[in-house]
């Protein structure tokens, strides 16, 4: 985003200090045959191009000025799990079905993307790469359940929300997924609302329900339990609501 700063900067002088934020950018991207080894090359050119593109759409949006500078700050501590039991993907496989058939890729003894054809067709796992994201993931919870006799682990993740006049900010010590940002924006009772992830820390990736069905590298990494992504959703609404009219 460096080039789109710089390029909003230069587009509108005067001294303009452009902030960015990191908003939600988890999503359901179930990983393409290329596999997450798959890299791109961009030059700096491509992007200043992208950058100058950005501030032009910037550039032509309708402003909405700040009614008041009073401010509002609100944080809560909710319970997170670590849990996978309940956990179940597109094709009905449990995670822990996922993880033998992770092991199962491995064991081709096959590195990068070429596994066989058959892993991608049925259980959608597309490199090596993948699979060992899903062993890790699966393993590293299950060793966390087995030091608490066996039941998911219970974390606790302080949340926080700010108003500034009439715009509301969603402070994520995560990686929030889009759609849950998009419900965040459409409930919140602010002209403007502002999503701003990996704050005051980070745990990772918190997929939507959406995303624990249809996998992906999102998922893949993610050690919590299903729903959590909305029962964030449902924190940072009230947190918004009770900011409002004070």
């Amino acid at each position: 985003m460096g080039a789109y700063r710089y390029a909003l900067e230069a587009s509108y002088g005067d001294g303009t200090q452009v902030v960015y934020f990191s908003g939600a950018g988890g999503n359901v991207n179930p990983h393409g045959d290329n596999g997450c080894n798959a890299s791109t090359s961009y030059k700096k050119a491509d992007y200043v191009k992208w950058g100058q593109g950005l501030a032009a759409i910037a550039k032509s949006l309708t402003y909405i000025p700040i009614q008041d500078f009073s401010t509002q700050v609100e944080a809560v501590t909710m319970d997170a799990t670590y849990n996978m039991t309940a956990e179940f993907d597109a094709n009905g496989y449990t995670a822990y079905e996922r993880y033998l058939q992770a092991k199962n890729v491995m064991a081709t003894g096959i590195v990068g993307p070429g596994i066989p054809q058959n892993y991608k067709d049925t259980y959608k796992i597309y490199s090596s790469y993948h699979a060992d994201r899903i062993i890790k993931r699966y393993e590293g919870v299950n060793l966390v359940m087995q030091s608490n006799g066996g039941v998911p682990v219970t974390s606790q993740i302080q949340i926080s929300a700010f108003r500034a006049g009439n715009i509301g900010f969603v402070v994520a010590p995560y990686e929030m997924f889009d759609s849950n940002g998009v419900q965040i924006k459409e409930a919140s009772p602010y002209d403007i609302t502002i999503i701003t992830t990996m704050s005051n820390g980070t745990t990772g990736y918190i997929p939507n329900i959406e995303g624990f069905v249809n996998g992906g590298y999102s998922t893949d990494v993610s050690p919590f339990d299903v729903g959590t992504g909305e029962k964030m959703v449902e924190y940072y609404l009230e947190m918004l609501n009770s900011m409002k009219d004070k």
